[in-house]
């Protein structure tokens, strides 16, 4: 993997950060990252998970602030450290299919059989009560997915690192979440949740991203300290 990783290079990060920024305030609960590629690379599985590292980096970045802003919050309370078992050795990528890829697109109403990229999105952000939370969102999902490399292309490979990304996590937590065991950044409580956790490599860009989110009916990033 050292290889694949001495061959990635970030991105001009300010727009890509200036986006996090804006979701995390919204509440957001995805985490993702992007990476251009250099032009001698050929990307395969190794790349794909050199981009699942780099999101496990930006992972418990974020853990760690909002540790710091806990204890800030709440000095006299005493908060461990975060944690989180990340073993690639163990994750199972499945490349998805042209109709699946397309499905991750869709900004149409709630499927409850067949939940999008876009179900949990929206409904993790918190607009202010006067904005128009359709026309908002959508055009946030929009410019988040292209961020990604994510868009209708027909050469774009995406990866699927859970069992079941649209199937409820409700049955699957702790020892039957089957190919989602290699980490416990999913599960963290026994509520209805879903998992997403997608590398997408778009050639046309050179760009390989990840992303990653165990959705719940409410933000699990955001409390009265906000």
């Amino acid at each position: 993997m050292r290889d694949h990783l001495s061959t990635l290079t970030g991105m001009a990060s300010s727009k890509t950060e200036l986006l996090r920024k804006r979701l995390d305030d919204l509440g957001n609960v995805f985490e993702f990252v992007t990476i251009a590629l250099d032009r001698d690379t050929s990307p395969d599985e190794g790349t794909h998970r050199c981009a699942l590292a780099a999101l496990y980096e930006q992972i418990m970045l974020s853990q760690r602030e909002w540790h710091q802003k806990v204890i800030r919050g709440l000095p006299v309370a005493n908060y461990p450290e975060p944690t989180m078992r990340w073993n690639l050795d163990e994750a199972v990528g499945v490349v998805l299919g042209r109709l699946q890829i397309i499905n991750l697109l869709r900004t149409d109403t709630d499927d409850i059989q067949f939940p999008t990229l876009y179900d949990d999105f929206i409904r993790s952000l918190c607009f202010p009560n006067f904005a128009d939370r359709a026309q908002l969102g959508r055009a946030l999902f929009a410019e988040w997915i292209d961020t990604m490399g994510l868009v209708d292309q027909s050469n774009i490979v995406v990866l699927s690192w859970v069992d079941k990304p649209t199937q409820p996590l409700m049955e699957r937590c702790g020892e039957s979440a089957g190919a989602s065991a290699w980490t416990d950044f999913f599960c963290a409580d026994h509520r209805p949740q879903r998992a997403w956790c997608l590398t997408v490599w778009n050639p046309s860009r050179r760009t390989i991203s990840a992303l990653a989110a165990c959705s719940t009916r409410q933000s699990r990033r955001r409390s009265s300290l906000d």
